[in-house]
């Protein structure tokens, strides 16, 4: 019986998110579509200083960095997007078989002339030496009402987007299945 409910509800989400969808492709087409420039760029320069951070030891050879600094120097085929990100990073390294991974949070910013950009990022940086890493930024000033995705990483340069438009709300977290 339980299952048979539970098909039922499945049920009713699709058909409901299928006419949601279908309501949501309508109003696209009668309305303007949002702005969306893609962009690129390569870092050029980067720099990186942990004089100031809270470095702590965990067991198992896991180490913790709060309060990094890093700059990194890019060339953009956008003028909005300005040529140097400036980040703090909170990352921790984690011991693997070919040497050490890191994770890690940013908070982000790049000031330009016209405006700036804000926001947030995540990354890894693998044993190897290559790295990779999203960001997510909302414009400022001439900038506002702009958001910047971008990836960026050591053997693709930077790709994403410029998307005219604010910020979706932050969905509630997800709960863990009922038993």
């Amino acid at each position: 019986m339980r299952t048979l409910r539970l098909s039922l509800v499945g049920t009713v989400i699709l058909v409901l998110l299928g006419g949601g969808l279908s309501m949501a492709v309508m109003a696209q087409e009668e309305g303007e579509s949002p702005l969306v420039t893609h962009v690129t760029g390569t870092i050029i320069d980067t720099s990186y200083d942990d004089s100031m951070a809270e470095i702590t030891y965990a067991p198992g050879d896991v180490t913790h960095v709060n309060g990094a600094s890093y700059v990194e120097t890019n060339v953009w085929d956008d003028p909005r997007l300005p040529a140097e990100k400036r980040l703090i990073l909170n990352f921790t390294t984690y011991p693997d078989d070919d040497g050490r991974l890191m994770v890690a949070r940013t908070s982000i910013r790049l000031d330009g002339p016209d405006g700036a950009w804000a926001g947030t990022g995540v990354g890894l940086a693998y044993p190897d030496g290559t790295s990779e890493g999203q960001d997510v930024l909302v414009g400022e000033g001439a900038y506002e009402g702009l958001i910047a995705v971008l990836y960026c990483g050591t053997d693709m340069g930077c790709t994403g987007s410029i998307i005219e438009g604010d910020m979706p709300t932050q969905p509630a977290l997800v709960e863990p299945p009922a038993e």
